[in-house]
């Protein structure tokens, strides 16, 4: 508690927010040292604890709440990795210059410059990824160019392309006789076209695909054939496949189907939580990213429960409020969160819903300090919306539709979600997906994989690499 001494603030508690505003103006978190505290802490605090908590860490900290503060309500998030805290690599130093740098140097030049003269601070990711967020969120409205599009076949109808945990690959499908299926990987990033790494060669009736979580293997599960695993060396070379039975003990390092071991330990312990409600009805739950938040399907309705300051459920939104704006009497919603479990998107299934409700979906956002959902903004759609999907450090929102339209929302000013940007396609979209670095789109049909880069609108049709 030597910490709280030398940070301890003399104004009472209720008077801290007055005093922030001025003087989080003159504190910028992409410029601050962070006042010694690790970043993890700032991530825990901004994405994690009700304002409540946050005006009693401010005794311990009036800098770490400034910065916690400003990040809560700019919803910029710490994009993370899937396998720990560490960011990927395209935010790491030794990768700035080929991953971000060019992109900044088109759309932020300042910005660039500022960021390349302190490559070698600790903590640069986190000041990169905060300026790329603030960048992005900057632009009035978005340009969105296609760099190239590759063949990619989706056999199955949830088999699209698939990104690495560390965002430097993806891997692409081609059907071939004999119900044989190649694997391409290509590395991604930077304002470049993707770098061909590898063609695997075919094989038979393959299950499902997907990365190691440290990004270092391909794993191919077949149907019948056990796994065929490509490696990468250490200088980054890829491998061709080695077979392995399934009963090998060498395949337990590898990851599980996450459909079905999605956070199967902590959903049980908050259903078992005495605080949640009684929710006998409900036929499905969606826990939150940041686990503060679950909702719950019911046959009728969609309710939305979260956690209070004091460590109690408390139901903060109910979707029969959206049955009379939407003009849906039989309401059935599908959620999609933001990866900081702060937004919210209620999309309307296909089936048997009214024409006007699939081309709408009403955009939810948490509001910390009056603990409730509140509606802040609409995706539409001139035909039925197929996917969305938000971007890892949740500035953006991607909506693809029937219309083969892909629209780009992000936030204004006053926290409404409005569209930026829209891309036509000639063929039908069905998958939209935001890589790791946050300015690059991977939009999927049947038999194509469309990449998209993001840059600022300009009065006259500019490409800016």
């Amino acid at each position: 508690m030597d910490c709280a001494k030398y940070h301890q603030i003399s104004r009472p508690e209720q008077n801290i927010q007055h005093g922030i505003c001025a003087e989080s103006r003159q504190l910028q978190p992409a410029n601050h040292q962070f006042q010694g505290f690790p970043v993890e802490v700032l991530d825990h605090i901004a994405r994690f604890l009700p304002f409540h908590e946050l005006l009693t860490f401010s005794r311990v900290s009036r800098t770490c709440y400034q910065i916690a503060s400003h990040l809560i309500s700019s919803g910029i998030a710490f994009v993370r990795s899937g396998a720990g805290s560490r960011l990927p690599l395209c935010y790491q130093p030794e990768y700035f210059s080929f991953t971000v740098s060019p992109w900044l140097q088109a759309v932020n030049p300042e910005e660039a410059e500022r960021l390349e003269s302190c490559k070698h601070q600790p903590n640069f990711p986190e000041a990169l990824n905060l300026s790329v967020a603030n960048t992005i969120a900057g632009f009035p409205a978005l340009q969105l160019y296609r760099i190239t599009h590759k063949k990619h076949i989706s056999v199955q109808e949830d088999e699209y392309p698939l990104m690495s945990p560390d965002g430097m690959h993806v891997a692409l499908c081609s059907s071939s006789a004999n119900y044989a299926e190649e694997m391409r990987l290509y590395q991604i990033g930077g304002i470049m076209e993707p770098l061909k790494a590898i063609s695997l060669p075919a094989i038979p009736r393959i299950r499902r695909c997907y990365f190691s979580d440290e990004s270092r293997s391909f794993i191919a599960e077949t149907m019948k054939h056990g796994l065929y695993i490509s490696k990468q060396d250490e200088e980054g070379n890829w491998g061709h496949y080695q077979q392995q039975a399934f009963n090998d003990q060498r395949t337990s390092s590898y990851p599980h189907d996450e459909k079905s071991d999605s956070y199967p330990d902590y959903e049980t312990l908050i259903l078992q939580d005495k605080g949640l409600p009684a929710i006998s009805d409900a036929v499905r739950f969606a826990l939150s990213p940041n686990k503060q938040h679950i909702v719950a399907k019911c046959p009728s309705t969609i309710k939305i429960f979260s956690r209070h300051s004091s460590g109690q459920w408390v139901q903060s939104f109910d979707s029969r409020s959206l049955q009379l704006k939407y003009n849906s009497e039989r309401l059935s919603l599908e959620e999609n969160y933001s990866p900081d479990g702060r937004h919210l998107v209620l999309r309307f299934p296909r089936d048997n819903q009214p024409s006007l409700s699939l081309k709408q979906a009403p955009i939810l956002t948490w509001n910390q300090q009056d603990m409730i959902w509140e509606s802040r903004g609409t995706v539409y759609g001139n035909r039925f919306i197929y996917h969305v999907s938000f971007s890892p450090n949740s500035i953006l929102l991607g909506a693809v539709s029937v219309d083969n339209h892909l629209q780009v929302y992000s936030r204004t000013h006053g926290g409404i979600w409005q569209k930026k940007g829209q891309f036509h396609f000639r063929e039908p979209v069905h998958h939209v997906s935001f890589t790791k670095d946050n300015f690059h789109i991977i939009v999927s049909g049947a038999d194509r994989m469309h990449y998209l880069t993001i840059g600022k609108k300009r009065p006259q049709r500019y490409h800016p690499y």
